[in-house]
């Protein structure tokens, strides 16, 4: 790939924004790994940073504004004050919901709000397997092990409207991040679900089975 009079460029592009990008002129390989992002809306500032072909004199002033950066974003974000909970979630607070045929091959959900500031999801697979999961209500996430492939898990989530919960869970190591909306109406709940590393969508739903 050549634009703009930039050098030519050869990427093996994976999913969810992993690439590998080879810049033979330049001698420069650049691997980007991650999930949730699109490598093309960043890539040109690193073509624009290549400024010579000949090693640069030492920036140490720029190594530490780029070492600071990197911490900061290692961080993670501000916790905020976990709203009191709706009396939906008290409603649903336990109950199974036993769910339609969906991509994911999830056979049942079910969230327990213990508090404003404590919960837990607990995802039961056509396979067998149960996974449970504490949820961050603070807006940060709550990372635990044990993922649908042993690897770790990333969980947060919010009430809207006091009628829907927002379920985000990241399966960190493994690029998958899904998304949750799900909307409570007595014992049925509807679920948008969107695959944000792949951009897809589905819609289905699911009745309580008690608690």
């Amino acid at each position: 790939m050549k634009t703009r009079g930039e050098p030519f460029v050869y990427e093996a592009v994976g999913r969810g924004g992993q690439r590998i990008a080879v810049v033979p002129d330049k001698n420069l390989v650049v691997v980007m790994t991650g999930g949730g992002f699109e490598p093309g809306d960043f890539s040109h500032l690193l073509l624009e940073a290549i400024r010579s072909d000949q090693p640069l004199p030492i920036n140490r002033g720029g190594f530490a504004r780029l070492a600071a950066a990197l911490a900061s974003a290692g961080e993670p974000p501000a916790a905020q004050t976990a709203p009191e909970l709706p009396r939906m979630a008290r409603a649903v607070s336990g109950k199974a919901y036993q769910l339609a045929a969906n991509p994911l091959g999830l056979k049942s959900l079910t969230l327990k709000f213990a508090s404003r500031t404590a919960a837990t999801a607990r995802l039961t697979f056509a396979d067998g397997r149960a996974l449970e999961h504490p949820i961050g209500l603070d807006g940060r996430i709550k990372r635990s092990g044990g993922g649908r492939y042993n690897l770790p898990v990333g969980v947060k989530g919010h009430w809207e409207k006091g009628q829907e919960f927002i379920l985000d869970y990241d399966e960190i190591a493994n690029i998958n991040r899904l998304r949750f909306r799900m909307r409570f109406d007595g014992d049925r709940v509807s679920i948008q679900m969107a695959e944000l590393t792949s951009n897809y969508e589905v819609m289905f739903e699911g009745e309580s089975a008690g608690k």
